[in-house]
């Protein structure tokens, strides 16, 4: 029997949807998404979990069909009762039940990370994509823990949502930024746009110290140091899939 919407689903949706760090990825995926969309455009928010992204798509632009995919029954099942999710679809990323060429934008965001079969994935997100069309990406990558574990340390309890112990467990594919972006290149993908975020966990500072005025100075800096993007826990990619590529691995 499905999970209902009881009060532990309420109480980790509230505290996700209050995180700066899920609100700052998901302003950024919207941003681009407005660049990119057209009236009537299908997106495949791949990897969905209970479609929060595709809410917020749906309330932003009204002439999208965003299609929700998830292997997780509970998961689509809390999305159409709290989000109302039009068009929830359960199954697996690696095995797409769409035909070639169905969307114009497929979104994976933190999904890359969780899913060993890299290959698999990457082909078959290019096979539903449209010659031409866009596949936005977000993950964290390879990274430094030093400010995380001492907020961690200092606080004892979980920071942005998530701790190391579950990280350590969920993130099977983490990859450094050049890499993941050999891996889009690879399976047929020409990357448009890179944009990194949260360099070194800094916003753990503001969280020890607790100085106001403290985090909007670290993510202005952040913003502009693009030396640090290479420690960076967050990062954000747009790629166009070539016409007519032959894909590796496909």
């Amino acid at each position: 029997m499905a999970e209902t919407l009881d009060d532990f689903w309420l109480e980790n949706l509230e505290r996700n949807l209050s995180d700066k760090r899920y609100q700052r990825r998901r302003d950024i995926v919207l941003r681009y998404v407005g660049r990119l969309i057209r009236a009537d455009d299908y997106i495949l928010n791949l990897g969905c979990g209970i479609g929060a992204l595709s809410h917020f798509i749906s309330q932003q632009f009204t002439d999208t069909k965003p299609v929700s995919l998830d292997m997780s029954s509970n998961s689509l099942q809390v999305g159409k009762e709290y989000y109302k999710l039009n068009l929830p679809v359960k199954a697996d990323a690696i095995h797409l039940p769409f035909r070639d060429g169905t969307f114009e934008i497929v979104l994976m965001t933190e999904v890359i990370e969780h899913i060993s079969e890299q290959e698999q994935l990457l082909s078959e997100a290019n096979r539903v994509l449209k010659d031409g069309g866009y596949l936005i990406v977000t993950t964290s990558p390879i990274k430094s823990d030093l400010l995380y574990s001492l907020a961690y340390w200092v606080k004892g309890k979980e920071l942005f949502g998530f701790s190391k112990r579950r990280v350590a467990k969920e993130h099977v594919a983490e990859q450094h930024p050049k890499q993941l972006k050999r891996n889009l290149e690879r399976f047929g993908f020409e990357i448009l746009s890179v944009k990194y975020w949260n360099v070194l966990h800094l916003l753990s500072i503001p969280q020890i110290m607790n100085i106001p005025g403290l985090s909007t100075f670290i993510l202005a800096a952040d913003n502009k140091l693009g030396f640090l993007s290479r420690l960076c826990t967050d990062i954000a990619c747009v790629a166009k899939k070539r016409a007519h590529d032959n894909v590796e691995g496909a």
